[in-house]
C-alpha cells in the first residue's frame, strides 16, 4: 500500500500502458473512505500544441521526422503547462478557486488531434490535497551530447539492440534531447513523487496504441467524422509510433535505472527516497514485478 501525503504529485509514463487507468484508480481510491482527499487530474496530452502551432512546428523542422507530428518532446506547450500547473499549485487555502485545464481532442484533423477552444476547457476547483499528472514522456531527461554521442554509436553494428534510433540522423535525435530540458526547467520542480509503468517489451506499444485508436473509432460517430473528426489507419498508427520508439531507447535506459530523482551522478536525495515507484507489467497490463526506490 502507497501512503501519499497532502499535496504531493504523482506522475506516471509510457505510451497505452495503462497510465490513465491508473491515475483514474488513484483518484478514485483516495477519494473515498477513510481518505476523503481532493484530487486533481491532468495530463500532458492537454498541452500539445494546437494543430496549427503544430503545423507550423513541422514546417520549421521540415527535415525533422520526429516533430512532423504530436508527440516528441517540442510538440508540447511548456509555457502553457507551466502556467497552469503554478496556478493550480499557488497557495489558496483561505478560498475556492476555479481554474479552466486545457483540453485536447486526438480524435480532431483527421485523427492528427487538436486543443479545444477556450469555451470547452473544463473547470476544476481548489484547493486540492493531490494532483495527479501523467503523459507517456514525463520523466525522460536529456543527455549531455558526448553521452547521447556514445549511446548513437554505441548501438550501430550491434545485432543484439534495437535500431529505432538509427531510423533518423543523429541530428534529429539531438534536436529531441534538447527539447527535454524546458520540461526538466519549467516541469520537473513541481513532482514530489513518481509512478513509472514499465512494459516487458517496448514494441508492444504499437499494438497497444492500435488498440486505443481503434477504441477511438468505436466512439466517434460517422456524422462527426464528416467534420473533420476521425481516427488514424493502422498504417498511420505504426508510422506515429515509430517517432516515439528513440526516445524510449534513448532515455529509458537512465530512467530504469536511476529512477527519476536519481542519476549516474549520485544516489537519490534523502528526502525523495521511497518516491519513484516503478511498476513492470506485460502485455496484457499485469503486474510482473515493482521496485521502490
Amino acid at each position: 500500500m502507497l501512503f501519499f501525503s497532502h499535496n504531493i504529485r504523482i506522475y506516471n509514463t509510457r505510451v497505452g500502458s495503462g497510465k490513465t487507468t491508473l491515475t483514474k484508480q488513484i483518484q478514485k481510491s483516495l477519494s473515498l473512505s477513510p481518505h476523503h482527499l481532493s484530487l486533481v487530474c491532468i495530463s500532458i496530452d492537454d498541452f500539445y500544441l494546437t494543430y496549427e502551432q503544430q503545423q507550423r512546428c513541422a514546417q520549421t523542422n521540415s527535415t525533422n521526422p520526429l516533430l512532423k507530428y504530436r508527440g516528441n518532446p517540442g510538440t508540447h506547450d511548456i509555457q502553457l503547462g507551466y502556467r497552469i500547473l503554478t496556478k493550480i499549485l499557488e497557495p489558496n487555502e483561505n478560498s475556492e478557486v476555479a481554474v479552466q485545464i486545457p483540453s485536447y481532442d486526438k480524435s480532431l484533423q483527421g485523427g492528427r488531434g487538436d486543443r479545444l477552444p477556450l469555451s470547452q476547457w473544463p473547470v476544476i476547483h481548489l484547493p486540492a490535497d493531490i494532483v495527479l499528472l501523467e503523459g507517456w514522456c514525463l520523466g525522460f531527461k536529456s543527455l549531455s551530447i558526448q553521452d547521447l554521442k556514445d549511446m548513437y554509436s554505441s548501438h550501430q553494428g550491434n545485432n543484439d539492440l534495437k535500431k529505432h534510433i538509427f531510423r533518423y540522423h543523429f541530428h534529429h535525435l539531438m534536436k529531441i534531447n534538447d527539447e527535454l530540458k524546458q520540461y526538466e526547467q519549467f516541469w520537473y520542480p513541481f513532482i514530489d513523487a513518481f509512478i513509472h509503468i514499465i512494459a516487458n517489451d517496448i514494441e508492444w506499444v504499437y499494438q497497444w496504441r492500435l488498440e486505443a485508436e481503434n477504441t477511438m473509432k468505436s466512439q466517434t460517430l460517422i456524422s462527426e467524422m464528416k467534420n473533420g473528426m476521425g481516427t488514424l489507419t493502422q498504417k498511420e498508427v505504426y508510422d506515429f509510433v515509430d517517432r516515439f520508439m528513440p526516445m524510449y531507447e534513448i532515455c529509458l535506459p537512465q530512467l530504469i535505472q536511476y529512477g527519476f530523482f536519481g542519476n549516474n551522478r549520485g544516489g537519490i536525495p534523502i528526502d525523495k527516497i521511497h518516491r519513484n515507484l516503478s511498476i513492470f507489467i506485460d502485455f496484457e497490463r499485469n503486474i510482473t514485478k515493482t521496485i521502490l526506490k
